[in-house]
């Protein structure tokens, strides 16, 4: 489900992968970072890309969602 969200929000036929990769940025990377950040992910640890509503949610597979 995650993999179909960000091929629907990411893509743009006009400007190629740039809009997928800051999608990707923005959506995976920064709230992955705050996760590290915050405590709320251990280095190095699997994490769980899902979504939740319309939003994709970031969890560890023993934790709660990450709050973005």
């Amino acid at each position: 489900a995650a993999r179909h969200h960000i091929a629907k929000e990411g893509y743009d036929p006009v400007y190629g992968a740039r809009p997928m990769k800051r999608y990707l940025q923005h959506e995976l990377e920064t709230r992955i970072a705050r996760g590290l950040i915050a405590g709320e992910f251990a280095e190095g640890a699997h994490l769980l890309v899902d979504i939740d509503g319309d939003h994709l949610a970031v969890r560890t597979p023993h934790k709660t969602e990450c709050a973005a």
